[in-house]
């Protein structure tokens, strides 16, 4: 990451947290608006017409939020262009080695499916499997992902993450940041009616693996990884089938996000090495 090391007044530290809670109440209104409109098109189309529309919809509403609205806002570097932002936010850099940054992208979908290996194996309480990918539903979901992998990381790795490293704030504590904040965005998941435990496992899980990501995009100088690792994360998780009571589902959250979170960084840590 290339830090500034020109010192950071009092006010543009102000200005860059500002900054952040505008870009995170928009992301988080923006995606509000989306489930909305996708629950209305879900109304009035079926089968493939819907799903068809519901992503073109996604891109085209995320995709104006941040490639257009948010730049305006930031205005990093003189940006000049959608492709001089696009670099600035490190989309197409990757960090020597590059086959060992985009190998990565597979470590906490792995890891993942590692955890729930060792929970089902030790525990009478949890199992798990893989589910038929030629389901429609499922099939489809393969599509549907590309649209939080790459908006998503955009905002949060992209903008959130370099708007703090800038404002000179240590390094360990902008990842964290990152992490919480991505955690905090899925609490959007209380408007499809889920239980106030399913939420906040989601926010544990999306906390560590935000994180992670971090870290990741940190380490391989490229949101490339990130997007690969946030997509097949994403698609995996409907891909497995997982049964467990909700009496552990609490604590099977905490066991796969720290499981991941750990084991991701040391590997990423001894791949990457210093950098």
């Amino acid at each position: 990451m290339e830090l500034n090391h020109k010192d950071v007044s009092d006010s543009e530290k102000r200005r860059g947290y500002l900054l952040i809670l505008v870009v995170f109440l928009s992301f988080w209104a923006t995606s509000y608006l989306v489930s909305w409109i996708n629950g209305l098109i879900s109304v009035i189309y079926f089968g493939l017409t819907s799903r068809f529309l519901i992503f073109f919809l996604d891109m085209v509403i995320y995709g104006i939020l941040c490639l257009l609205i948010i730049p305006r806002l930031w205005q990093p570097d003189g940006i000049k262009s959608v492709p001089h932002y696009l670099r600035t936010v490190k989309i197409y850099n990757l960090t020597p080695p590059k086959f060992k940054s985009l190998l990565l992208s597979i470590c906490p979908v792995a890891l993942f499916l590692i955890g729930n290996a060792i929970l089902s194996i030790f525990s009478v309480q949890t199992s798990f499997m893989i589910q038929n990918i030629f389901n429609d539903n499922l099939y489809f979901s393969f599509i549907d992902h590309i649209v939080p992998a790459i908006w998503e990381e955009i905002v949060f790795r992209g903008v959130i993450l370099i708007i703090l490293i800038r404002m000179k704030v240590k390094v360990k504590m902008a990842i964290g940041i990152d992490g919480i904040l991505f955690g905090l965005v899925h609490y959007i998941h209380f408007f499809y009616e889920a239980s106030i435990i399913d939420v906040a496992g989601r926010v544990i899980y999306t906390l560590c693996l935000g994180i992670t990501l971090a870290y990741l995009y940190f380490k391989t100088q490229s949101l490339i990884p990130c997007i690969l690792a946030h997509y097949l994360n994403n698609v995996m998780s409907f891909l497995v089938s997982i049964m467990i009571p909700s009496t552990y589902f609490f604590m099977y959250y905490w066991f796969i996000s720290l499981f991941i979170l750990i084991f991701s960084i040391l590997i990423i840590k001894i791949t990457i090495g210093k950098n």
